[in-house]
Formats: structure tokens, sequence, C-alpha cells
């Protein structure tokens, strides 16, 4: 079995590189991370040393992650429903083929090409780090970890759709979804941070953050704000107490092993999807 997922899956990678729309976004994403680079560099008003690092580390943190998103969402939308609006999946399922180990290729060439372009935006980014001031190499790396995690969860929940709907829709869901998962993390946030003290909030809050997938996150925000506060200490100690209090929290150990345990449960999915499927 193990071999025959892996033909699928190196099948599916030579697919996948004659994707343009995967390509563009790649580009657009090292563009704008070369644009970030270069853009201290340009404009005067913008100090030297650790303060140039801190605009380069809030810069980054938008442009590259929506690129990554992006391209889990192309991923996702394409890996399976190229297979099917093709026909090609009528002549795939007729070979020797399981159903498992059709399922379990895709999810290995879909994870392998999100996990290199958040590899490919994690090294760019360091290095555009590097020419401004440099340092944070830990937290960069941790931050591109956690985007990479949470793509191959969007790229996973889309391509489960597919099997069902069009890929476009199926892409819009995800997408609204993946916004209630980040909106819940943020106000259980604000629990842990006890800015909400109603108890049944509280209570509602805390059973929706366990049942969604667990969105990562890393220490980025926190060292973005901390640098400032050293930069920049504000008027009073308290004011720094509560902006730091405002920074969502790493992801734990056990959120970690949850998004493991989140991500076997969407496999087993996929597969059932896959082998429902009437073709």
């Amino acid at each position: 079995m193990a071999s025959r997922a892996m033909a699928v899956a190196l099948y599916t990678l030579l697919e996948l590189t004659r994707r343009r729309l995967l390509l563009v976004f790649v580009v657009i994403g090292l563009v704008l991370t070369a644009g970030i680079g270069i853009a201290p560099l340009v404009i005067p008003s913008i100090p030297a040393g650790e303060g140039r690092t801190l605009f380069v580390l809030n810069a980054l943190d938008g442009p590259v992650q929506v690129a990554m998103e992006l391209c889990a969402l192309a991923i996702g939308a394409t890996v399976i429903n190229h297979d099917l609006d093709s026909g090609a999946i009528i002549a795939i399922f007729a070979k020797p083929l399981s159903r498992l180990s059709y399922a379990s290729g895709k999810f290995v060439s879909g994870a392998v090409v999100v996990v290199f372009l958040g590899l490919i935006f994690a090294i760019g980014s360091m290095l555009v780090v590097a020419t401004n001031g440099g340092g944070h190499t830990g937290v960069l790396a941790l931050y591109f970890a956690a985007i990479a995690g949470n793509a191959v969860v969007l790229m996973m929940l889309v391509m489960i759709l597919t099997v069902y709907l069009n890929n476009i829709i199926s892409a819009v869901i995800v997408v609204f979804f993946t916004d209630v998962i980040t909106v819940l993390h943020q106000l259980h946030s604000q629990v842990q941070n006890h800015q909400v003290i109603n108890a049944f909030w509280d209570r509602v809050i805390n059973i929706f953050y366990w049942v969604f997938p667990p969105h990562l996150v890393s220490n980025l925000q926190l060292d973005i704000i901390q640098t400032q506060l050293r930069l920049h200490p504000p008027g009073t100690p308290t004011a720094g107490q509560s902006l730091l209090g405002s920074v969502p929290a790493a992801s734990s150990y056990w959120e970690i092993a949850l998004w493991f345990a989140y991500l076997a449960v969407i496999c087993v999915i996929l597969y059932l999807a896959v082998r429902q499927k009437q073709v």
C-alpha cells in the first residue's frame, strides 16, 4: 500500500508543479517579502538598528501569512477536484489501487508542497530580517512552523469538501470557517487574560475553543510587542502590562498535541469521503 500511495503522491506533485496559479502565489509572496526588505533602505523615516528590525517583523506578519493561506486553498481546491472534473478518477480507481492509498497519496503530496512553500517563505523572511538588523531567528522559525501547520489543516478541509462540492464553494466555506476559528482563538485569549468575566460566555467560549480545530500561534506577536516596549517605553508600567496581556499566548504542548489529533481525524474523514465517493 505504501508504494502505491507514494506513486499517487509523486503523480500529484508533478501535477501541482504545472499549476501556474500556485506559481503566481509563490512569486507574489516572494516579491512582497523582497519589497518589505527593500523598504527600510529607501524610506528615510525608518530608523536604523532594532527599529528597522521591528518594522520588518510587523510588515512580514501579514503578507506572508496571506500568501501561505492562498497557496493552501489553491492546493486543496485542485488536488482531488482536478481528478474528479477531468474524469481521471475513473481510470485511477480502475487500477489495483485502494481508496486508502489514493487518499494517503493526496494528503502527503499536498502537505509536502505546503511545508516546502513555508520553508521558502521562512528562508526569504529570515534573510530579509538578517539584512535589517538580524536576530529573532528562533521566533521566526516557530512562526513559520505554526503558519505551515495551520495551512495544512486549511488545505485538508478544502480537499475534503471538494469531494462533494465545487472547489470555489469549498474554498469560500473554509475561509469563513477559518475566520471563525481565528475569532474563537482571540476570544479564548481574552478569557485566559480575564478580560471576559461573564461565567456563561467564559464557558461557551472554552467549549467551542476545544471543539473547533486548534489554531497554532507562535510568540512572534509577543516578541514584536516586547521589542516595541523596549524601544518606546510607555508612560506607565500598567500600560505596558496591558499591551502584553492583549497578545495571544503561543500554543502550548497540549494544544500542539491536540492539533496532531485533529489532523489525524481529518485524514480519516478524507479517507471516508473518498471511499464513499461514487465514480
